[in-house]
């Protein structure tokens, strides 16, 4: 990858988390950005906030997003790696999804600026800062 670089995404995300065996919900399969994950335990989702999530599902407000920039080929390695490594130093948790193009890696917002201050010391350039 010439160049490290990450988009944000959407203001605000809520991380929705379902019981086990929950369809789907239809408002996330019309949302312009969702994450879906189910396992025999759970189904979490994240959406952007303007979405509202399902009846009776747990949420947790105020994520911040950003995209790597890419697609990244498959035999790249360490770039999620990399970016979960400086949000450590820095004292601050992640939530990361991958995708078939590329890596998202979201913050609680209100350490949305730490963590691109500490991405942009790490020499990542956050497009539109």
């Amino acid at each position: 990858m010439a160049q490290r670089v990450l988009e944000p995404l959407a203001p605000d995300f809520t991380l929705w988390r379902l019981p086990a065996g929950s369809p789907w919900p239809a408002a996330a399969l019309n949302a312009p950005c969702a994450f879906l994950a189910r396992t025999e335990a759970e189904v979490s989702l994240l959406l952007p906030s303007s979405v509202p999530g399902p009846a009776g599902a747990r949420g947790e407000p105020h994520w911040r997003g950003w995209r790597v920039q890419g697609p990244l080929a498959f035999d790249l390695v360490g770039i999620l790696a990399e970016l979960a490594q400086t949000l450590a130093q820095a004292g601050i948790p992640l939530l990361a999804v991958s995708t078939f193009d590329t890596d998202y890696i979201f913050v609680r917002a209100a350490q949305a600026q730490a963590a691109e201050a500490a991405w942009q010391a790490a020499g990542w350039r956050v497009a539109g800062a």
